[in-house]
């Protein structure tokens, strides 16, 4: 007989393990990582950290965006977006390529 998996199928960590900073993260290494912009935003290397961007990919009417985790602005002026993940659903590698073809002159780092 089928039975259910206990947890969730990307094994994403229970809430309270994922939470820090004042909010609940999507997983326990976008939460490390959230903390260590933080301190670098606080030791003076990051200018900005925007957490949870909205990106518009493609023109009206068949509008689609995309929100990375992180949008940094480094001290020396670079401007990064940042998306932590374990890992790529095809939705990801699609809009990935979208973020490449509207917006070539923006990075997009991708964090494992």
């Amino acid at each position: 007989m089928w039975q259910r998996r206990a947890g969730n199928k990307y094994n994403v960590a229970p809430q309270a393990a994922r939470t820090a900073l004042g909010r609940v993260f999507d997983s326990k290494r976008e939460m490390q990582y959230a903390q260590e912009f933080e301190g670098l935003k606080k030791a003076g290397e990051l200018l900005v950290l925007e957490y949870q961007p909205v990106v518009i990919l493609t023109p009206k009417p068949n509008l689609i965006k995309y929100i990375p985790d992180f949008r940094v602005i480094w001290r020396n002026g670079n401007e990064e977006y940042i998306d932590v993940k374990g890992v790529e659903t095809d939705v990801f590698k699609i809009k990935k390529k979208l973020f490449a073809h509207f917006h070539p002159d923006k990075l997009l780092v991708i964090m494992r």
